[in-house]
């Protein structure tokens, strides 16, 4: 059987999902090489972060003429009765491919964080222990979670058993008791976790619920969020021009079969 006899076989919706969840998968699978190479080195170079930065924008825009392409489709007419499904898997394959993106991105700014705020507390004299790091440079504000352990992860020991805080100083006097040279430790039994984070993030962005009890830090990242929202908007208001437009030719159709 040909190839393209194969292709007619598989339900659209089938293919824009799997086209989505392809997409998801690239995003990953560079995390995964990213944090190999991050528990061999000790920073990640710039031009890693400019290849990973190109490669999330592309493959959004990849992503976004795909949607184009599918939009086209659907106003085809020889396919309106099964605009729903095909509405409902790009619905949810956008969703997927942009909590993927923001997992990648996430993920590699949490690790330049804790890798900062530890030569921050490293290289800090005693007298000034208790001065904080001062920069918020984790991927989102509001998450719990993070595949790479914080600092906070270090004195959390001692935190729970002293009933003390946190503090600046507790970070220090952990950093500075700290043998080896100290790599955000990879968390896999935090994977799903951080992933649900990103997927529930972005299942507020493309509903443009807009709870802000999560919130970007990178322009980039906010931008991504602007045209996931944008996305959303267009998927819903297609989908209800294309019931309605569905709607109103059948009532034609009934109309004049009853004349």
């Amino acid at each position: 059987m040909p190839i393209s006899d194969i292709r007619n076989l598989i339900p659209n919706w089938a293919k824009i999902l799997s086209s989505g969840l392809l997409l998801a998968a690239v995003f990953i699978l560079c995390l995964e090489i990213m944090v190999i190479y991050s528990q061999e080195e000790e920073r990640l170079p710039k031009w890693i972060s400019y290849i990973v930065s190109g490669l999330f924008y592309g493959v959004l825009l990849i992503w976004i003429v795909r949607l184009i392409y599918i939009f086209v489709y659907l106003f085809q007419q020889n396919v309106k009765n099964r605009v729903l499904g095909d509405l409902a898997a790009t619905y949810l394959s956008t969703i997927i491919v942009f909590s993927a993106g923001y997992y990648l991105i996430s993920s590699l700014a949490d690790y330049r964080h804790y890798m900062n705020e530890y030569h921050h507390y490293q290289n800090l004299p005693e007298q000034y222990k208790n001065i904080a790091y001062p920069n918020d440079t984790r991927g989102f504000n509001g998450t719990k979670h993070s595949i790479f352990e914080s600092i906070d992860g270090l004195v959390e020991d001692v935190a729970v058993s002293y009933g003390k805080p946190v503090t600046p100083a507790l970070k220090w006097q952990a950093v500075q008791t700290t043998e080896s040279v100290f790599f955000p430790r990879y968390l896999t039994q935090k994977r799903r976790l951080y992933f649900l984070e990103c997927f529930y993030f972005s299942v507020v962005t493309v509903t443009t619920l807009g709870y802000g009890d999560i919130t970007p830090n990178f322009w980039f990242v906010k931008l991504a969020a602007s045209i996931q929202s944008l996305l959303g908007v267009a998927i819903i208001a297609i989908g209800f021009g294309l019931i309605v437009n569905r709607l109103h030719q059948k009532r034609l159709l009934d109309d004049n079969e009853s004349t």
